[in-house]
């Protein structure tokens, strides 16, 4: 297999990654009709800004060639997991919720929602962007 992949023009290498190009229409489309909520949103209504990030605290290792019958290590810290985070921040006030879960899911998801619910207990109604 690997001879025909070499004889198809293929080569054994890691995909390098490049940011996305925004579509700037879209994004000033947002910008536009974010922002003139904002202004017109009673002021008894909060928005948030949320997303779930997944810090890894070790380094991961990647194929690659290697010549036969050498070794290559790869230092390591420790055997910690990753972490499992959902946040959210005020758009206006810029407070930050994090919550810790086992993984991100639904019910991580609702338990965020459910924890916003109690810090604004006085809000009229909450925004999830």
């Amino acid at each position: 297999m690997r001879d025909l992949l070499h004889r198809l023009g293929y080569e054994f290498k890691k995909p390098k990654l490049v940011p996305d190009t925004p579509n700037r229409e879209d994004q000033e489309i947002f910008v536009e009709q974010y922002e003139q909520f904002m202004k017109e949103k009673p002021d008894d209504e909060d928005v948030f800004f949320i997303d779930a990030v997944h810090p890894e605290h070790n380094t991961m290792a990647a194929y690659g060639r290697i010549k036969r019958g050498q070794k290559r290590n790869l230092q390591t810290n420790s055997g910690r997991q990753r972490l499992n985070l959902h946040g959210a921040i005020n758009a206006e006030t810029f407070d930050v919720t994090v919550i810790e879960s086992e993984t991100v899911d639904a019910e991580s998801t609702a338990t965020l929602l459910e924890s916003l619910n109690q810090q604004y207990p006085l809000s009229g109604r909450l925004h999830i962007i």
